[in-house]
């Protein structure tokens, strides 16, 4: 979503993603891709998934490459939904700031209205606590998958 640091994600995010997995591939690695975890933003207690797009990008290109694909954005997203937004801000890097100011960082700022100042809290980066969720879901997933996978895994 910034331009200066976004590929676009209809033609150079999936190049680039296959591109990724060829030269691993060739480097010897085994491949398996990810899509991105959820941001904990929520609207009138919906959460908005504006990653999804990417994580379906991802999906495309694991199948297109014909490497094994967990899909990290739709379980944390299920997750996030069901704990909602006050226990999903646990999962931050910093405490949320000072009341009143969570429904503007919910927001995407605009010239009008910039994102306030904050203590290092925000909905995409993760902190001790949410970086031990996510990873027990990984762990899970990659459980839950067909035994090659495991065997892969393994190996590596």
């Amino acid at each position: 979503g910034k331009p200066e640091r976004s590929t676009d994600l209809a033609t150079e995010f999936p190049h680039n993603m296959a591109r990724y997995v060829q030269e691993a591939q060739q480097a010897g690695a085994q491949v398996v891709l990810l899509s991105p975890l959820t941001r904990r933003s929520f609207q009138e207690g919906q959460l908005q998934n504006d990653l999804r797009p990417w994580a379906l990008a991802v999906q495309t290109v694991a199948a297109q490459t014909g490497v094994p694909f967990l899909d990290l954005n739709l379980h944390s997203a299920q997750a996030v939904q069901a704990m909602g937004q006050q226990e999903a801000d646990t999962l931050a890097m910093a405490p949320p700031p000072l009341p009143g100011a969570s429904e503007l960082l919910a927001q995407p700022p605009t010239a009008s209205t910039p994102r306030p100042m904050t203590n290092g809290f925000d909905r995409t980066h993760l902190g001790a606590k949410g970086a031990a969720t996510f990873a027990a879901m990984v762990a899970s997933l990659i459980r839950q998958q067909n035994p090659v996978w495991q065997d892969l895994l393994r190996k590596t």
